[in-house]
């Protein structure tokens, strides 16, 4: 049986992808503040009326309004909405207890003469701008819904940082690059980009409703402004937007749009996130990764130019991580992925959720790289940094159990996976997401768990049930639910029915090749294991069709060492032993089995199947090593009793003749 659901895995989960492995999200709003990284000092006591500058903070987060917003979290019923809340709340209060002293202290410069009054100008408008955001995010939560609840700890977390507002170069050197909008266009200016501000807030909590209409009104207004800072800002939102939406050729050429704007007119901080998601995009959403890999060299320069920090280096490693993941280059993913984790650190130190976020994406590329144990002990650092700041209830713990239980069942701890996924699957479940793609995901691999314990009927029951609920979710002809149907296909062939196993297998490749293209790694995978139901059948000749076909992409799709080509040479060897060429099959066997013990997508189970089908392909005068495969592929085979019955077959047969 090829190719593994390893393989499968990698394919669905490498990119920034959100299913299996959800990867790490661009997060930070930026809107047009006048933001950087620095410290002012204030030394001078802060006179008389100075103070009075925390009243509107404390209007802001009032007692009053955390006791609305924790009320509201507490009647969604649902089970993290406490732990959510406790976290919100102590993340709320030192915002506004940092917002409320840096505002006192930038009136206490301004009384003591200590800075300049541009200077003093710029610091009071962006932290103007933080306080803004705060009365947004408090406002948004008093009327909070499960799905805001579920995301509040993170949006909370992820609010513009005032830090920024007291690094004085940065503040100028900005005001230096960044032109003003025109004195009669000013206001209106200041309007649109309060709405951007807006529609980011609210898109963090994931309150989409009416949000591409609102996104595409502030677009045209920002045009007809011809302010090209705004411009940009607002075509980043729109594209947020639309990436939200799995729209991601109209996100493409939004964030082109916003790249080109912020370039031209020097707003780093959008440039650097429109081009970090530019490479999301196009790299993983739209599988153009060699393409993609092109705008690394700007992307880097705003954030070298602008000197943005550590928070952005971040991100753009992390999507450079992915990129090079879906490109099979493992160390150097790992390399990026290193790189964003010290940036994390730096950012906001190691109980940070993009800590958390950057030790995940690192474990899978060990994983990649076949480094199970040290995949493990991230994935764990991960699910213990998440839960800490989660609670023990929250859905997204799914993500890094998920990921955990994989590992774990390719060190064959099944009983260990078994467990972490049970559990995902609940989290999801008691979180109301039993109709969401991510639940579907979940009960998917545990149905596979089931097959490798075993339990086909339990893992065939269990894959329809993920079947269901994928296409209840993302519609029946979404390339999840393809592939969840190759997963049921291919526990087909494995339990000896390959005519069932093709009835999933035409269905799957029928999705994968209209959504997708017919011509693409998945659409490759799938048509793998349709060459392989084929051979089953005695269809030798569609076989062999079906293998060739996967051989002759070029390897701008399927690179030369990929995983994929190996599988369908060994399939072009099996349809050679089909028809009596020994000597073909021989040589297309030994190469593969060479290659496979060099791809960590092989399990043991699938270097079984090649052993056994080399041995069978020796002559006559080969019968020891031929006992010698038979003998290693017994051991590999244990996991696959009807496969391991045919080798005892084939045996017996042989040593009776």
């Amino acid at each position: 049986r090829w190719p593994s659901m390893d393989a499968l895995l990698r394919v669905l989960t490498r990119g920034l992808e959100r299913r299996g492995r959800w990867l790490f999200a661009l997060g930070a709003t930026v809107v047009l503040g006048l933001v950087a990284g620095g410290v002012f000092a204030v030394t001078a006591p802060a006179g008389p009326g100075c103070e009075s500058l925390t009243q509107d903070v404390a209007a802001a987060w009032s007692d009053e309004r955390s006791a609305r917003v924790r009320n509201q979290f507490l009647e969604t019923g649902l089970p993290f909405a406490a732990a959510s809340w406790t976290s919100v709340g102590a993340q709320l209060d030192r915002y506004a207890e940092t917002l409320a002293r840096a505002r006192v202290d930038a009136c206490a410069a301004r009384r003591h003469g200590a800075l300049s009054d541009q200077l003093l100008d710029l610091r009071a408008a962006c932290l103007g701008d933080r306080l803004a955001d705060l009365e947004t995010h408090v406002s948004l939560l008093e009327s909070a819904d499960a799905t805001t609840v579920e995301r509040s700890v993170v949006a909370t977390g992820e609010l513009p940082a005032i830090e920024p507002c007291d690094d004085g170069s940065a503040l100028l050197e900005r005001a230096r690059l960044v032109r003003p909008p025109a004195r009669a266009r000013a206001e209106e200016v200041a309007g649109v980009t309060e709405t951007v501000r807006e529609l980011r807030l609210t898109l963090e909590l994931g309150r989409t409703g009416e949000l591409e209409t609102r996104a595409s009104a502030a677009l045209e207004r920002a045009r007809a402004l011809e302010y090209p800072p705004l411009i940009a800002s607002a075509e980043l939102t729109l594209a947020l937007v639309h990436n939200h939406a799995a729209r991601y050729e109209e996100a493409e050429s939004r964030l082109r749009a916003a790249l080109l704007a912020a370039e031209e007119s020097r707003v780093d901080d959008v440039a650097a996130e429109s081009c970090a998601l530019l490479i999301s995009v196009v790299g993983d959403k739209l599988a153009r990764p060699t393409e993609a890999l092109r705008w690394s060299p700007l992307c880097g320069a705003p954030i070298r130019r602008g000197e943005l920090g550590p928070a952005y280096t971040t991100k753009l490693e992390s999507n450079l991580g992915a990129l090079r993941r879906s490109l099979e280059d493992y160390p150097r993913a790992r390399e990026h992925y290193q790189r964003a984790l010290t940036a994390a650190e730096q950012a906001h130190g190691a109980r940070h959720r993009a800590y958390a976020h950057a030790l995940n994406n690192l474990g899978a590329a060990e994983e990649d790289l076949g480094e199970l144990e040290r995949a493990v002990e991230d994935y764990e650092r991960s699910l213990e940094i998440e839960r800490a700041l989660l609670g023990d209830e929250h859905p997204d713990l799914a993500t890094p159990l998920n990921n955990l239980a994989v590992a774990e069942r390719k060190l064959g701890r099944l009983d260990e996976a078994a467990a972490h996924l049970r559990r995902s699957v609940a989290l999801l479940e008691a979180a109301r997401l039993g109709g969401h793609d991510h639940y579907g995901t979940a009960v998917g691999n545990l149905g596979t768990l089931l097959r490798d314990q075993g339990d086909f009927e339990g893992a065939r029951e269990t894959y329809t049930r993920a079947l269901e609920i994928l296409a209840g979710a993302l519609g029946p002809n979404h390339p999840a639910v393809g592939m969840m149907a190759m997963n049921r296909g291919e526990l087909s062939l494995l339990t000896g029915a390959p005519a069932r196993a093709l009835e999933d297998f035409d269905r799957a490749l029928e999705i994968v090749s209209t959504t997708l293209g017919p011509d693409t790694q998945l659409a490759a995978i799938v048509r793998v294991n349709v060459g392989l139901s084929q051979l089953e059948l005695g269809a030798d000749a569609a076989a062999l069709a079906s293998f060739t076909r996967v051989l002759e992409l070029p390897t701008s799709t399927l690179p030369e060492r990929d995983a994929l080509r190996v599988y369908a040479s060994a399939g072009l060897g099996r349809v050679a032993l089909a028809r009596g060429r020994k000597a073909e099959a021989r040589a297309l066997l030994e190469r593969a089995l060479a290659d496979a013990q060099t791809h960590v997508e092989f399990d043991r189970a699938e270097l079984g199947e090649l052993r056994f089908a080399l041995a069978r392909a020796l002559p006559e005068s080969e019968r020891a090593a031929a006992a010698t495969l038979v003998a290693a592929a017994r051991e590999e085979l244990a996991s696959r009793p009807e496969r391991r019955a045919a080798l005892e077959r084939w045996l017996t047969g042989a040593n009776a003749g």
